[in-house]
């Protein structure tokens, strides 16, 4: 039988906030720490003989430790933070939509109140460059930036009848509509500062159809060149596609 009478206070403070493509650190400072050192004597009985044996017994006294609720700022680079301050300038001086085309931004953004513009900063395509992404209140993305040759590159816009979507390991789904009975998605892969298309999925209603023709290919979104499959196979195929969560910051 085994008597141990140890007795410990343990204070261990690890905080650590991960934010959409941002992360912050909260500042830990712990003062009046003492420690005191006693012996005692632990008695292990194997059989009829017992050994003494001695160890360190610790007790702390722990003052009042001060959490600065302030999280670190993580800067973003220049390029970025300059075409952050066109969309504050565009919308606190009401662009048209030209003048937002003119520097690379979704003219969508004229629609748009300050409070609806959301920014992250997230390394995509895995590369070791962070990019910039920009949205306006919804699951889509308004435009993503990257810097390439220390020059920034406008990697996409949206538009009125062309949605962006960011999926997981860079991949880029984009939703446009013909009309309304026509469409198309595309699987996009960005690499580095390039956009690159994989696989065009395009779709139509026939005339009282309750379901669409879905057309598929890895090369066109001609439907004459394409390859005729179900609704289902399209879905199934997109759906492999998981969605990036980031969170967002406003520009308020």
């Amino acid at each position: 039988m085994k008597t141990i009478k140890v007795m410990a206070i343990v204070l261990s403070l690890f905080m650590t906030v991960f934010a959409s493509s941002c992360v912050f650190f909260k500042t830990v400072e712990t003062s009046d720490v003492t420690a005191k050192i006693e012996s005692v004597e632990v008695h292990t009985t194997v059989g009829e003989t017992a050994m003494p044996e001695t160890v360190a017994n610790t007790t702390a006294e722990i003052a009042e430790a001060t959490v600065s609720a302030a999280p670190a700022e993580i800067p973003i680079p220049k390029e970025y933070t300059e075409i952050l301050e066109m969309y504050k300038t565009g919308i606190e001086n009401k662009w048209t939509p030209e003048q937002y085309d003119s520097v690379g931004i979704s003219y969508l953004v004229a629609n748009l109140e300050l409070s609806d513009i959301g920014y992250a900063v997230f390394d995509l395509d895995e590369n070791g460059v962070d990019e910039l992404i920009v949205n306006g209140g919804d699951d889509s993305a308004l435009n993503v930036f990257t810097i390439a040759d220390g020059k920034l590159v406008s990697l996409l816009s949206g538009a009125e009848r062309n949605r962006y979507f960011l999926c997981e390991e860079g991949y880029i789904i984009s939703e446009g509509s013909y009309n309304a009975a026509a469409g198309e998605d595309v699987v996009h892969l960005l690499k580095g500062d390039e956009v690159v298309p994989l696989q065009y999925f395009v779709y139509e209603y026939a005339e009282e159809a309750e379901e669409a023709q879905f057309y598929f290919s890895t090369k066109t979104d001609e439907v004459e060149k394409m390859s005729p499959i179900s609704a289902e196979s399209a879905y199934e195929m997109l759906g492999g596609y998981m969605p990036l969560e980031l969170t967002f910051e406003t520009l308020e």
